[in-house]
């Protein structure tokens, strides 16, 4: 119960400062900066009454959000400071009129801290826990929180550099990130509220915790995020029903990305099969022995780990190297991305893993440029 106190008293006292600021500044778009800043000072407060301490997991978490939640704040208020109040809730004040205070203490401040409270479930989780290890969860909820912030803030910057120009006034973004999503801000931030799901899975509350992502993906795809913006954007550019003929919605998948994808993976897959598990399998064993997980003459590999450099490896090529029509330059990119990813990989366990074979990172070395030129190669063909 001290949790749910705590949240409360922390919901009250946003929604409460919130509406104040709203009435000195005379607008409610102040809730939108609200927003962004509620979730770190919620998560502080829990943690700060944790007798715990600080674990990995919690320290990740803690970071992360409190990173999100500075950036977007900053990000809304300069982009408000100076201009009129936001459509949206300048709409809501005129259908309001005489009863806009109560209106808008209930309809936007009160209700705002109430989903704070619910999408932060799995946030309290977390920084209210006892430290414990960490495991294969935490790396992919690091990953998909990291991935998420940095998407949401380059599509923020992309489209805020876009608009600085007089040229592009009445028009529509679509090229940078904003040409595979017509949302992607939207999405990074879907992926970011998951990763944090993500570090709570294993808590007894994981099940609750669910509701986070799913309540902030549905209130952006379904209510406040997608219809709003699009609705707004209809009316003010017409080369903007195109774009949405043209781009997915929030993630950016349509048939062909669909199609790259799988033949990206499976080629790596089957590559890499076919160079460890059969050409290069016994040199792999022999020169590894010492240190890698072996057990009957094969490797014991790790699942969770093995999956995702399976993913990473796709996705660098995708993201990095390969383009449409572009062969041999894929080819290249390609090859220049696999040979600064195993040089990574080689040259640091040389630095840091005592009696690390030179003679498998000299083969990485080549390894790595031959198979991912050839997973680019295959991808410029979709």
């Amino acid at each position: 119960m001290t949790h749910f106190y705590i949240t409360l008293t922390v919901a009250i006292t946003l929604c409460l400062t919130g509406f104040i600021l709203s009435r000195i500044f005379r607008r409610n778009d102040v809730a939108d900066v609200m927003w962004g800043l509620g979730f770190p000072v919620l998560a502080w407060v829990h943690q700060g009454a944790n007798p715990s301490g600080l674990g990995v997991r919690t320290t990740l978490a803690l970071l992360l959000v409190t990173v999100w939640g500075i950036r977007l704040s900053l990000h809304l208020g300069l982009r408000t400071h100076g201009q009129p109040e936001d459509s949206r809730y300048a709409r809501m004040r005129e259908n309001w009129g005489v009863q806009e205070p109560l209106m808008a203490f209930v309809g936007v401040f009160a209700l705002q801290s109430t989903l704070l409270a619910l999408i932060s479930i799995p946030l309290i989780s977390i920084v209210s826990e006892t430290p414990s290890p960490i495991s294969g969860w935490d790396f992919l909820a690091l990953s998909l929180s990291l991935v998420g912030l940095l998407i949401e803030t380059l599509a923020d910057a992309e489209l805020a550099k876009f608009k600085k120009s007089q040229l592009n006034r009445g028009k529509t973004l679509n090229t940078g990130l904003w040409s595979i999503s017509r949302h992607p801000n939207y999405f990074g931030e879907i992926l970011f509220w998951w990763g944090i799901f993500f570090f709570s899975v294993r808590s007894a509350q994981s099940g609750l915790g669910c509701i986070s992502p799913l309540l902030l993906t549905w209130l952006l795809l379904r209510i406040s995020g997608v219809p709003l913006v699009e609705a707004k954007t209809l009316e003010q550019r017409p080369d903007y029903r195109n774009y949405i003929q043209t781009v997915p919605t929030v993630f950016p998948l349509n048939q062909r990305s669909i199609y790259r994808w799988i033949a990206t993976l499976g080629t790596t897959l089957l590559l890499d099969f076919i160079w460890l598990g059969v050409l290069m399998k016994n040199f792999y064993i022999t020169q590894t022995q010492a240190i890698a997980r072996i057990s009957n003459g094969s490797f014991d590999t790790v699942i969770w780990a093995g999956v995702g450099v399976y993913v990473v490896i796709p996705m660098g090529v995708l993201l990095f190297c390969s383009r449409s029509k572009d062969s041999l330059g894929s080819i290249l990119r390609g090859g220049l991305f696999g040979f600064i990813l195993y040089a990574v990989y080689e040259f640091t366990n040389i630095a840091l893993v005592r009696e690390w074979p030179l003679e498998m990172g000299l083969v990485d070395l080549l390894w790595g440029p031959i198979l991912c030129g050839s997973v680019s190669w295959v991808a410029s063909k979709f």
